[in-house]
């Protein structure tokens, strides 16, 4: 493979990174071609790309990742999606023993810019998104900030009262 080839190849690769918010690598190099293809046509039929890159190449672009060697041995395919958990859910869904070891082999995988090494697949499926978690804190508070101004409502109107003039006026401080 020439270098021309080579920078084609990581721009790409660096393009689907910033495409893609969740990103697999897993190793799928002792699957015979029939479990390949089925596993290639899981993933074309929910919308992931998958791509087989050579290891340095993969070095290349992720220089700043600490633990690469972890990533990046034997053969690494790369899987891109758009859903934060359908790749967990097609790698679980197809694995299979080849010489009682589990195939594919789950690597890594960066999730909104995270990375998430040797987890378990199940974790991974039941991963929700951050701003989801966010949103469901956010909901939390408020209804705990509710129920905590309705209880000083009922009780006390004029203790609650001296509460609220107390905070603003050390916030207007």
């Amino acid at each position: 493979m020439n270098i021309e080839k080579k920078k084609k190849i990581i721009k790409v690769i660096k393009s689907n990174l910033k495409e893609y918010k969740y990103i697999y690598f897993i190793d799928i190099s002792k699957f015979k071609s029939k479990l390949l293809l089925k596993f290639k046509k899981d993933c074309y039929n929910n919308n992931i790309k998958i791509k087989h890159i050579k290891n340095s190449l993969l070095k290349r672009i992720f220089k700043n990742i600490k633990k690469k060697n972890i990533l990046f041995y034997n053969s690494t395919f790369i899987m891109f999606s758009k859903n934060i958990n359908i790749s967990a859910k097609i790698i679980k869904n197809n694995l299979v023993y080849i010489n009682n070891i589990e195939y594919p082999i789950f690597k890594g995988a960066l999730i909104e810019k995270s990375l998430y090494i040797g987890e378990n697949l199940n974790f991974l499926i039941n991963l929700k998104p951050k701003k989801v978690i966010i949103l469901n804190i956010i909901t939390l508070l408020k209804k705990m900030i509710i129920n905590l101004l309705l209880t000083y409502k009922y009780n006390n109107n004029q203790r609650f009262l001296n509460l609220l003039k107390i905070l603003i006026n050390k916030n207007l401080k």
